[in-house]
Parts: C-alpha cells; structure tokens; sequence
C-alpha cells in the first residue's frame, strides 16, 4: 500500500510548499516522452521518487547533487535474462551490471528451477531482494526444459506453474517453446497465464511465418530469437514485439538495428536484452549500456536508442507508471554519462541514493556462502557409472555409421550429420582427425541413472575430455573427450566439487572451476568468477582446441528446444518432431 504521507509530501515538494530531499541539477535530460535532449535541467525528489521536473520556482533540497553538466537518462531495462547463464550469484551479478547502468531486470531463473526446484526459486528472489535493481520474475515456463525428454530436477505441472507464479509474484510466464505449442501442458499453462492476466515470453527460434502467426495467436507476447532482419520484420507482421539480443554467444544487434535504420521501421515495439551473458562479457562491455552503444553504432538516433532500452519496455510490461522515464511519479533511478553518441555510465543512481560510481557499485553485498543449505549437494551421479556406460558400444562389425551433432559457425543453432566411426572391443571410437567425438549426458539428480550417448562435431578437442554440471537447460552433466577413461575422470571431478566445470587428460585432473550454488553458479565476486573462468577457458587450450566457443557448444548444443538436434540424458533427439533419433545409423563388417 502507497503510504498517505509520503504521498502528500511528493506533492506538496513538486508545489514547492516545501523543499524536495534531493535536487538533481546541472544535467542535459532525455526525455524520452519528447525524444529530445532537455538542456540544463533538474530533478526534484521526495522518498526516492521524482516529484518534479524542472521546478519554475526557486527549489529548495535538503541535498543538491550537480551532475556536471553529463546527459541523464532513465535506468536501462533488461527485458529478458538468466543469471545463472553468467554462473554469478545474484549478488555477484548486479556488481556487474549494475555500474553498467542496469536499473531493471526481468529474469527468467529456468536453469535454477530446473536444478533446485521451488527451493531454489525462493532461494533466488531471496537473493535479489536487498539489491539496487528493480527485479521481476518471468517463471520458468519448462521444467522440465524438455518435458518427457529429460530428467530434472524439479518437475512443475501447469497447476503447480499457476499457484507458484501467485506466490513469487512473477509478472509473467518465461519464453514458452513455441515449436511445443499444442502440448497439453503448454496449452493449459498458456490458458491459465491469459485467464490471470500473466504477460507470456516467446522463444521463437527459426520460425517461418505461419508458425509465427501460431504463437502470436496463443498469446506469446514478445520474442527475442531474431538473428536477421527478415525474421526481426516477420515478427513485427505477427504483432510480437522484438527484444533485441546482444548476448556473449549470440550477439544479434548489429543485423537486427541495421534493418531497422536502413528501412527507417518504427521502434516503438522495439526493446533490448542480454539473455545470456558471461562474467568477463559484463565487465569488458557491460550489460544494455552495449546494445545501446551497438545500436547507436548503426545508425540510431541516441535518443531512441536510450527509449527503447526504457520507455519501451516499461510499457511493454505495463510498469510505466513506476520506471521508464525521469519524470514525476517514477522512482529516481538514472544514469549519468558525458557522451550522447557512446554513453559510457559515469554513476547510477536507484531510488534516488548512489549505487554505482566509476565502474563499481557503491555497497556490494556478498551473500553468505551457507546460507542457502537447499541449493548445496544438488550433484548425485549413478552408483554403476564406468567407462562402458559413458560410451557408444556395439557388437557388429568394425565400423559403424554414426549420427552427430554438428555445432559448426559458433550458432546456437545445432545440425544433424553422419559419419562412419571404427569400432574397438566393441566401443566406438572417438576420430580427432575427423573432429567427431563421443558426448554423453549423465542425469545428475539422484533420481535414475540416466545416460544419453551420441557423437559431436565442431569442440576439436585432440586429448583428454571436458565435464560440466551446467548443460543447459536441465543442467545435467554434460561430458566430452577423445578419451572415455579422461571423460569418466571429469565427471567425477565435477560431483566431488558439488558442481562446475573439469578438464582431464591422461588422467591428470588439468582445471577445475567450482559452481556449488545448484552446480551452476559460484559463490565468489564477479571479479573472482572472471578470473575463475578465464583459467578454465586457457586451459580448454590443453585439450588441443583452439575453439574458443568450446565451452558454449558442450553447454548449448544440448537443449532439444534449439533446432535441429539435441542431446540430454534419454538420448538424442531431433528438436522438430521431439522423436529419438538412434546414434548408431548402421554397422559395417
């Protein structure tokens, strides 16, 4: 409930019966109303909210801050992103975002949810709840992220779904699959989201456009895989808004604002998003801030640039009358920067008080690294586990036609190839010539023992193998290697680090970085997570590869919800149909 006499005391201060608690003067303000540049302005503000705009009378503060004559503009807007996609914490996360100029985040913790279940949804808003940063709940739409194909570790039925967004207050339901449309379960959550009035995501991957009108037609309400100007213009015919991603292995901006200058579109239902984002990407280029300057880069207007990373999307999810804008009513949360064409933040504020100055946020707050038990010991691997089970095995013959996933171009976007493998004692046998590999996903939960086996393509790994607990969008363990006693080893390592990543060659345990939080996140600042995963990312070098996508593509090519092929603990699976493709095509004498 709005409190009565911090009401009357916003209005009485933008009256000017009495003074305002903070006075913002000396800056150049985007309106983002106007789309225009308000020379030497100011900013009245009463209980951490703007109560007036350029005051006509002589305004008194009990604090006047001189921005220095620097541009100030509305905190940016994330409108879609996983955290657990960085493997910071929470808290780790907002000291890299936050000095960037991120004042709001909608993120989907599908990753957390999938691994820990309701506990680690508490866990999460429980850790955002003390940061300044407005953050919003869009709830993971798929838990399990492949329902039927995988094991997770938590399973939400759509009853389940509707009771736990009331209870986390989301704001909406988390990128729904649109190649799953017509499953029951996606049915009766996207009916029970409209009838609560839920705002719905899209995750629209390489749709054509009748597929498009499908998901436009089933509620899904904005979409962030556009990769090219023709699918960015295919969805605004369909009436999805676009959020326009610039995220550490999918870095779509550059196209996507290109066509949108080049044919002069409107951008009124244009938006930004990181959806996934590594630490050191954070630090080196920052969060909104980079699609900003990407964006302005190509060719548009700064201004608008900086509306459609607020304005734009504080309508989008209807919360314009609370940020979006430097106006009255709206919480004081602004960025201050000298330079319009490359906005670099100087200092953030977040309810009207400093949290960031410089590139640091002002009060980083560490979370206790025992003080969610729940999310610890989540890294349970089968009892029988062995080389043999890791492997692809065959009695007949001495070669065999494989099915592999290929990860070739640095895409998300994965492919189905096929190769003749030379079989040995009755394993197939990894060919680093060929650069094909044996990949296998292990259930991690405790709950059957799963293990999907297949071939790869595209990691170039020569020796030893790579292990890791962050496979999304389950986060089983994921394991690749020319050697399956190396892959054993590695997975190994990662359950007796309760999680993360490991890389083994000759039997030597080479790297190991510690996720602990669910197994996939780390307990550390976003500095010693940098530095964590830049010593496991030089030591991928050890392997032989010379990919530095290597890391992604064991992650990434694993989730059947990105075209054409996937891979999780049941087997392999072709993302079209959701049908199980065998990895042994036939045998040769």
């Amino acid at each position: 409930m709005i409190c009565t006499d911090s009401l009357k005391k916003c209005i009485q201060a933008a009256k000017g019966v009495i003074p305002f608690d903070k006075l913002f003067v000396n800056m150049k303000l985007i309106d983002v109303y106007g789309e225009r540049v308000i020379e030497n302005a100011s900013l009245g503000v009463c209980g951490g909210v703007i109560a007036s705009v350029c005051p006509s009378f002589d305004a008194g503060a009990e604090e006047i801050i001189d921005c220095g004559g620097m541009y100030a503009a509305p905190s940016f807007i994330d409108c879609h992103m996983h955290i657990e996609s960085s493997h910071l914490s929470p808290s780790a996360y907002c000291e890299g975002a936050v000095p960037h100029g991120t004042g709001c985040i909608f993120a989907d913790p599908m990753q957390l949810a999938n691994a820990s279940g309701e506990d680690g949804l508490r866990a999460f808003c429980s850790m955002l709840e003390n940061q300044p940063v407005h953050s919003f709940i869009q709830f993971p739409s798929r838990v399990p992220a492949a329902e039927g194909m995988e094991t997770s570790g938590a399973y939400f039925s759509p009853e389940d779904t509707l009771l736990l967004m009331k209870k986390l207050s989301a704001v909406s339901l988390g990128e729904v699959n649109a190649l799953e449309l017509e499953k029951q379960s996606v049915l009766e959550k996207l009916a029970f989201a409209a009838e609560n009035a839920f705002h719905i995501n899209g995750h629209c991957p390489g749709l054509d456009h009748d597929s498009l009108c499908a998901a436009a037609a089933a509620g899904i309400r904005d979409d962030h895989e556009s990769e090219t100007g023709e699918e960015l213009s295919q969805r605004l015919l369909s009436g999805i808004p676009i959020f326009i991603r610039e995220g550490t292995i999918e870095p779509n901006c550059a196209p996507l604002v290109s066509e949108i200058v080049k044919k002069k579109l409107p951008t009124d239902s244009i938006m930004f998003c990181t959806d996934d984002k590594s630490p050191y990407d954070i630090l080196k280029n920052g969060c909104i801030d980079n699609n900003i300057r990407i964006a302005i880069k190509c060719g548009m207007n700064p201004v608008t640039a900086i509306k459609a990373a607020t304005l734009n999307a504080a309508r989008h999810f209807g919360i314009e009358h609370k940020i979006g804008s430097c106006t009255p009513g709206r919480y004081a949360d602004l960025v201050l920067f000298e330079d319009l064409e490359y906005p670099k933040i100087a200092k953030v504020y977040f309810k009207g008080e400093l949290a960031a100055e410089n590139g640091r946020i002002v009060r980083p707050t560490q979370e206790p690294v025992n003080k969610y038990a729940e999310l610890y010991k989540t890294v349970k691997l089968p009892e029988s586990l062995s080389e043999d089970s890791l492997a692809v095995c065959t009695d007949k013959g001495s070669r065999a036609d494989v099915v592999y996933i290929s990860m070739a171009g640095g895409s998300l976007i994965s492919h189905k190839g096929e190769e003749t493998l030379t079989v040995s004692d009755g394993r197939i046998i990894p060919d680093t010539k060929k650069d094909i590999l044996p990949i296998a996903v292990i259930e991690r939960f405790g709950k059957n023992g799963n293990i999907g086996k297949a071939f790869i393509k595209g990691l170039g790994i020569k020796k030893g193998a790579v292990a890791s607990s962050t496979a999304q969008e389950g986060n089983n363990i994921v394991v690749s290697g020319a050697d399956y006693s190396d892959m054993l080893a590695a997975v190994r390592a990662v359950a007796e680090a309760g999680g993360g990543s490991a890389i083994v060659c000759g039997g030597r345990l080479l790297a190991l970085r510690r996720l602990p939080l669910a197994g996939i996140m780390g307990t550390g600042s976003i500095e010693e997570e940098t530095e964590s995963a830049r010593r496991f990312e030089e030591s991928l070098k050890l392997t032989g590869s010379d990919n530095p996508m290597l890391m992604a593509m064991l992650t990434v090519s694993l989730c059947p919800s990105i075209p054409e092929i996937g891979l999780t603990d049941k087997g392999l699976i072709d993302a079209y149909s959701h049908e199980y493709i065998q990895p042994i095509k036939d045998n040769l004498t």
